[in-house]
């Protein structure tokens, strides 16, 4: 299907547009701070077609983008030049007369947009070809600025014979990116795998929410999901009834606070989406591969019988024993090594974003009861996952009610696990 298209005409002044709401968007953001990505690139690169279809692929997991990128045109017989600006918010194109002068109302509207951008809900920003927009109108520029000072990612690109013309504009604030997929899923970043994951979700009835002393069970309509609970089990157990109406989708959200049994919670919520007894998915942990390859394999929480499966891992514990690490060792052990094996305990404590950015771009592997199954983690850098899937939550309840440790689950389930390209867009 054709996207529509709207022709900007080039004689006479603008039409008056309304004034944005006063006050920037005062959200609190699940995630950090993200200084502008800037994809360098030869002139002749198609950047506008990376920079699209990296928004979409963002948009299309559930992420508010907003922002345009370029489209020139050459002219036909007895044609003029133009140039099209794609509005990513809807696929729209504003059709810019070249010889319009630099002020023409196709810009007038991009950077009203933008502008607009800024006061709503947005998680991404993009501004393609920064310098040949920046150089139509100087208000496109303050529209970015505004980005960059509230925290929005912004995503732009310049050529690099240009580079001075950003650094002027930016200050030299901005991570230069080069132009492959792959830079622009890691400088978008591992933060970001939580709303990813939330996003994800399908939503539906919390059919039981069982807490036990170690670990936590929540029951959905199509699955049952895990999460290791350290503290808190007495409130989440006292407030049950109060977490199952908020929904699948509701509990998955509270992955977005800083309580850790809530947390706990919306993991094992966010596992009972994804995590489903009619999935496709190899049986066992998958780890035998990554055992056997070349190089420095780190371990970030012992797996039952890393010793014999993989002799010479560096292990990295919370309570080490004789020849395994401290937790601090992993940002020593981590960089430059071949395979990690990272606990997915670390998606509750919230240490797993920390640790992928350490770890990158080494083979990683998420495993352990609590991995969501979903190949939504394959963009942030996890190649293997090797998670749980329930069976017989009846029989699982009862153990995880007296106690039972990981080791105990296997007969109420079975171990799998999932591989996929990391570093690329992939769906749920």
């Amino acid at each position: 299907m054709d996207r529509p298209t709207i022709t900007i005409p080039t004689a006479g002044p603008p039409a008056a547009q309304p004034s944005p709401p006063s006050g920037l968007n005062a959200a609190a953001s699940p995630v950090p701070w993200l200084k502008p990505g800037v994809v360098m690139h030869d002139p002749s690169f198609p950047v506008d077609r990376l920079l699209a279809d990296f928004a979409r692929a963002v948009q299309g997991r559930g992420f508010a983008v907003k922002g345009f990128v370029q489209c020139n045109h050459q002219p036909g017989e007895g044609a003029a030049p133009h140039m099209d600006l794609m509005d990513l918010s809807n696929g729209k194109v504003i059709r810019i007369d070249q010889h319009a002068g630099p002020r023409g109302a196709g810009i007038d509207i991009a950077v009203d947009t933008l502008r607009r951008a800024l006061h709503e809900p947005t998680d991404l920003v993009v501004v393609g070809r920064f310098v040949a927009l920046e150089r139509a109108g100087h208000a496109l520029g303050d529209a970015v600025r505004d980005g960059l000072l509230t925290g929005f990612p912004v995503l732009t690109s310049v050529a690099a014979r240009c580079m001075a013309k950003w650094q002027s504009f930016s200050g030299r604030e901005g991570t230069l990116l080069p132009a492959s997929e792959t830079a622009l899923w890691r400088w978008w970043g591992p933060d970001r795998l939580y709303p990813d994951l939330v996003h994800g979700v399908v939503d539906g009835e919390v059919r039981r929410i069982v807490v036990g002393p170690r670990w936590l069970m929540v029951e959905g309509e199509r699955g049952t999901g895990l999460a290791h609970l350290s503290k808190g089990g007495d409130v989440l157990r006292a407030r049950a009834g109060v977490y199952r109406r908020r929904g699948l989708r509701g509990l998955a959200a509270l992955a977005h606070g800083w309580d850790p049994a809530e947390r706990a919670l919306a993991v094992a919520a966010i596992n009972a989406s994804y995590n489903r007894q009619d999935m496709d998915a190899l049986p066992g942990d998958g780890l035998d591969d990554l055992a056997r390859a070349d190089g420095r394999t780190v371990l970030i929480g012992a797996i039952p019988g890393y010793r014999d499966r993989m002799p010479r891992a560096q292990v990295v514990e919370s309570n080490p024993r004789d020849g395994e690490f401290p937790m601090a060792a992993a940002e020593c052990l981590l960089p430059g090594c071949t395979t990690a094996i990272l606990s997915a305990a670390g998606l509750v404590n919230r240490t797993l974003p920390r640790l992928l950015s350490l770890a990158c771009p080494a083979q990683v592997a998420l495993t352990g009861p609590a991995t969501p199954l979903t190949p939504r983690l394959h963009a942030y850098g996890v190649g293997t996952l090797a998670g749980f899937v329930v069976t017989d939550p009846d029989g699982l309840a009862n153990a995880i009610a007296q106690g039972a440790k990981p080791w105990a689950f296997a007969p109420f389930g079975r171990v799998v696990h999932r591989r996929g390209a990391v570093s690329s867009p992939m769906t749920a």
